[in-house]
């Protein structure tokens, strides 16, 4: 009994182990609480749920918090600017008349300013104002295409929908995003008197060590050709019986003169197999054991829609989710220890929901995420994590360590074929 708890529990890590790798759940409470200290965001006042994250913001609202972001509350408040507009409620009146009176918003009709819901492209074009780019004819950006240029600065990154907790994430990312002068929008914040040197300083510190990782991975942002490889290793005890499971992935890749790429993945333990795919001379070719050898015609568009995710090589992560951030040096790298409780944890209850329709508790998860440079560029990161399950009464720990390594860039990478081509089925086009 013990033994096929054991087996089904090693299954049942692989799956979460893959899902703490991709899963994006998001918890942007953290950033509103960072905005809340430094003045920039308030609560509605509902007790329940202090932010309303998951409701789409209005145009009142809006309003207020670009005041703050350009610094301007203070004034605002003292000024009491006039407008036209009879619709506005008291809270946001002498924020809009500011805006109104400065030229940096205008209502729906002469009348009316509008609450209905503010869109991204409301929002971007906020934002992108209190950051010093311009909208005028002949400026940095057109109105309509405000969220494309915030994307381009790295502000945006959603989709489809516009929530508060989309605000939040815009606001708290222009605050360590360098303005059209250069300066960070905090820095000069800070230095306008509108936030207080010192709640900004853990804030600016962090963001400089992250800076600092993120140049770290530069050299890959234009590379041609990437060779990468990730490893699990994972053991699970429990009452005496030790079980392991392992997966080893490399992905060579090259996009000069043409798309061109082969990974290979090799299960270890429980589910041991090994599987192998290969895009080559417009073909894809995939190799598993339970299905053999099959190619197919392929484009080289569909075949970009089918590579394994590298955006963990390509970007730390963005710096929202970040909690925390130290350096280090060891034994000649430069080590950055990252903490992303508040996303993980997130993930984690995505997890235990999940598990939890199939009897099992997850608890007493501990992480530790470590990113080694060397010579000023990107080496490896290393994530090692320990949490228990329980199902059927008894207790099982699990420990993991997911690897994920730079092996070459560019002219040091080589992509090999797939071999023995006659071998392969034809499947027809993809």
């Amino acid at each position: 009994m013990r033994k096929r708890i054991l087996v089904w529990l090693c299954a049942v890590t692989a799956a979460f182990a893959l899902l703490a790798m991709e899963a994006s759940a998001a918890n942007y409470t953290g950033c509103a609480d960072s905005l809340s200290q430094l003045g920039l965001f308030q609560g509605t006042g509902n007790p329940q749920d202090p932010y309303e994250l998951d409701r789409a913001p209005n145009r009142y609202e809006a309003a207020v918090m670009l005041v703050r972001l350009l610094g301007r509350e203070r004034q605002a408040l003292d000024e009491n600017n006039a407008h036209p507009f009879t619709d506005v409620p008291a809270w946001a009146g002498k924020h809009v008349g500011y805006l109104y009176q400065n030229g940096l918003t205008k209502g729906s009709t002469a009348t009316v300013f509008g609450g209905e819901a503010c869109t991204a492209q409301m929002y971007a074009a906020f934002v992108l104002r209190a950051m010093g780019y311009s909208d005028a004819p002949g400026g940095d950006f057109m109105y309509n295409g405000a969220v494309v240029y915030a994307q381009t600065l790295g502000l945006y990154t959603a989709e489809q929908g516009f929530l508060r907790d989309d605000a939040v994430v815009m606001s708290y990312g222009a605050l360590v995003t360098p303005c059209k002068d250069g300066k960070l929008l905090l820095e000069k914040l800070v230095e306008g008197g509108a936030v207080d040197t010192a709640r900004a300083q853990p804030l600016l510190d962090r963001y400089r060590i992250y800076h600092a990782l993120s140049e770290s991975m530069r050299p890959f942002e234009g590379a041609y050709a990437l060779d990468q490889s990730v490893t699990v290793d994972m053991t699970i005890e429990m009452q005496g019986l030790s079980m392991n499971f392992g997966i080893e992935n490399r992905m060579q890749l090259s996009t000069q003169n043409g798309l061109r790429y082969a990974t290979t993945t090799r299960y270890t333990g429980i589910m041991a197999q090994a599987d192998e795919s290969y895009y080559y001379d417009g073909q894809s070719f995939y190799q598993a054991n339970q299905d053999g050898r099959m190619r197919y015609q392929c484009d080289e568009e569909t075949a970009r829609l089918m590579l394994p995710d590298n955006s963990g090589i390509t970007a730390p992560t963005q710096f929202w989710p970040i909690d925390d951030i130290t350096v280090a040096t060891q034994g000649g790298e430069t080590v950055y220890t990252v903490k992303i409780d508040a996303s993980l944890q997130a993930v984690m209850a995505e997890a235990a929901g999940t598990l939890g329709n199939m009897g099992v508790g997850l608890r007493d998860f501990e992480y530790t995420l470590c990113m080694f440079v060397r010579d000023g560029v990107f080496q490896r990161s290393e994530l090692a994590a320990t949490y228990a399950y329980e199902v059927e009464g008894q207790i099982a720990h699990a420990n993991m360590k997911v690897v994920t390594k730079v092996n070459g860039v560019d002219a040091a990478v080589t992509v090999p074929g797939p071999t023995d081509i006659s071998s392969y089925i034809d499947g027809g086009a993809i």
